[in-house]
């Protein structure tokens, strides 16, 4: 939300960037900096949000992903927006920006029609779309021993280790989306000089955009990337995560201690110190074939602690990112070739084909 606030008036972020340095020097902000933030939140007309751009939207969701850090403590920005009076002031706004039409597809549940796998390297090849089941097993079997192996490492220890609570590591694939709005600039190409007698301006569609190039956590800045459209099994069965109660749920339900190899990144990034569990995807496999964070739903516990009911422990969505599906079957189907895409500059949310 903060930084959806960003974007509105430049007092909201003038002030922000004083109480984030103060956090910064690594002493806690001031009454005097946390009330002026306050104020300039509070005062923030309610038709501000409304009148923000798509864009602007989709670039404070893309600033949100890419600062996610789950082996360290909060940064500044992050220490100030945890400050209950903040918290307070920014939940007023909470009805306004989901109200945005640029949130409107934030709980939409996965869209089986429309998924694309992005990589970073080279194309996704589609034999790795394939052999979940035992990369699953190798998962759970790789998992058990880091547990075991992991020590026991006091709270606070400052050592890091397997912070993830994905199926990432087992190389099964993800996929997610095209942004409803394209996610690309959709006008101003010109078929020739604006000029007396020159033909009139033409547009360029918006290129549908997988959500998967514009929505990195912790990213390298990376200005290519190939894309592989896929079709979903028509019977593939899929969970769906949009609020911390479907994760616990999920959790409960498919546990996996996890504290020896998570306890000293998660206990810095949450600041509690427990047991904690994950998903074991080797088991969620047998009941279903893909889980899908929703945007919502990455917003509402990505780095958070969620206790998991019946239990003393708690989980941590953890390395993944909006509206992405990992895939625990050989559900996907790659069609047609891979793609590269382009970007201007790191940062820059608008990607094209580089053909």
């Amino acid at each position: 939300m903060i930084e959806l606030l960003r974007e509105c008036e430049a007092p909201i972020a003038a002030a922000l960037w004083e109480a984030s340095r103060e956090s910064w020097a690594d002493t806690a902000p001031g009454e005097k900096v946390l009330r002026e933030l306050v104020s300039a939140i509070e005062a923030l007309p309610a038709e501000s949000i409304a009148a923000l751009p798509r864009e602007a939207v989709t670039t404070a969701l893309q600033r949100v992903t890419d600062s996610a850090r789950y082996w360290q403590e909060p940064d500044e920005t992050d220490a100030v927006a945890a400050h209950p009076s903040v918290r307070t002031a920014l939940g007023q706004h909470a009805e306004a920006a989901l109200a945005h039409p640029a949130a409107s597809w934030w709980s939409s549940p996965l869209v089986a029609g429309d998924q694309h796998v992005v990589a970073w390297e080279k194309p996704f090849p589609p034999e790795g779309l394939s052999g979940s089941a035992a990369r699953l097993t190798a998962w759970r079997e790789a998992a058990l021993a880091d547990e075991l192996r992991a020590p026991s490492w006091p709270a606070g220890a400052r050592v890091s280790g397997s912070w993830w609570s994905t199926p990432v590591m087992a190389g099964v694939p993800s996929t997610t989306r095209t942004l409803p709005d394209g996610g690309a600039r959709a006008a101003g190409v010109l078929a020739a000089p604006a000029s007396a007698g020159s033909p009139a301006p033409v547009t360029r569609p918006a290129h549908p955009t997988p959500a998967g190039l514009v929505f990195v956590e912790d990213s390298l800045g990376w200005t290519s990337g190939f894309v592989q459209a896929v079709d979903v099994r028509g019977d593939a069965r899929v969970y769906e995560v949009n609020r911390p109660d479907d994760w616990a749920a999920l959790v409960a339900r498919f546990p996996f201690a996890a504290t020896a190899s998570r306890r000293g990144d998660w206990t810095r990034a949450t600041g509690r110190d427990g047991a904690w569990s994950i998903p074991d995807w080797a088991a969620v496999a047998g009941e279903f074939d893909g889980v899908h964070l929703t945007v919502l739903g990455y917003l509402a516990t990505a780095g958070c602690a969620i206790p998991v009911p019946g239990t003393d422990a708690a989980s941590v969505v953890a390395g993944w990112q909006p509206d992405t599906t990992f895939w625990l079957s050989d559900s996907v189907v790659a069609t047609g070739p891979g793609e590269e895409w382009v970007r201007a500059a790191p940062g820059d949310i608008h990607w094209a084909p580089a053909g």
